[in-house]
């Protein structure tokens, strides 16, 4: 896995998946809305989505749901 989008909305957690995920040759994306989300995925490929399900004004399904 090179290229890694975390959504989540605490800047802490968003932190520390960083943290945990950028070890090696990763490339790790926080966002914390789903707004964020879909501008990062707009023109860019991630072989891996994590996201919190409770996201401000949507849900993380709806992002799943989209992409």
């Amino acid at each position: 896995m090179d290229r890694i989008l975390i959504v989540e909305p605490d800047q802490a957690l968003q932190q520390t998946f960083c943290d945990c995920l950028a070890a090696g040759p990763r490339n790790v994306t926080a966002v914390g809305d789903l707004s964020a989300a879909l501008k990062a995925l707009d023109g860019n490929e991630f072989d891996l989505i994590i996201t919190d399900t409770v996201l401000p004004s949507h849900s993380g399904m709806d992002l799943l749901r989209t992409v």
